[in-house]
């Protein structure tokens, strides 16, 4: 087994992502944590062993064989605790959000860069509105 077709697998699954993919991490700010971190983290390789199964989830799991990362590296990127940070790898995993080389999906990327931006504007809002003179006037305050 060379690079060539780990990496051909893993196109072929980057491919298949799908939007509602991203549905479990909506409302989950530890998930959007990890999905955050998970770019940073140093991931080390080694070839999986054997020839990838035939079918789409088994091709998944023999990606994940040869990846390794340290927990305690990924728990500090995260702010996650371990045991937090163990269910969402799972669950991440499970959902196809982060990948074996380091990367994450393209739709969840997506959703973290429009959740970013929408609580930047709200920030920004908040402090402009908190920086207006009572009683309506629009004139900033120093």
């Amino acid at each position: 087994m060379n690079d060539d077709r780990w990496n051909e697998l893993l196109a072929e699954l980057k491919k298949a992502a799908m939007i509602q993919d991203v549905l479990p991490i909506v409302s989950d700010p530890a998930a959007q944590k990890l999905l955050l971190a998970w770019p940073r983290t140093c991931l080390r390789y080694e070839e999986p062993p054997g020839a990838p199964p035939e079918d789409e989830n088994g091709q998944w799991r023999w990606l994940w064989l040869g990846v390794a990362w340290d927990e305690n590296e990924l728990a500090a990127i995260s702010a996650l605790q371990p045991f937090v940070l163990r269910i969402k790898l799972d669950q991440m995993k499970g959902n196809r959000l982060i990948f074996p080389d380091g990367s994450v999906s393209q739709y969840a990327e997506r959703y973290l860069k429009a959740t970013a931006a929408t609580a930047i504007n709200e920030a920004i809002a908040a402090q402009t509105a908190s920086l207006k003179r009572p009683g309506g006037d629009s004139k900033d305050t120093v």
